[in-house]
């Protein structure tokens, strides 16, 4: 079973990850998965 840190560890890498998609897609003019990673961003 993970630990607290661990599970923070990648909840953090997995928020990192997310923001870093949503900043690619809006650039690209992808703006349906923007707002589908939005969605899940303020989850």
């Amino acid at each position: 079973m993970p630990g607290i840190s661990d599970i923070i560890k990648d909840s953090v890498v997995e928020f990192s990850r997310l923001q870093d998609w949503m900043l690619s897609s809006k650039e690209h003019g992808d703006m349906d998965t923007y707002q589908m990673m939005h969605k899940r961003y303020i989850e």
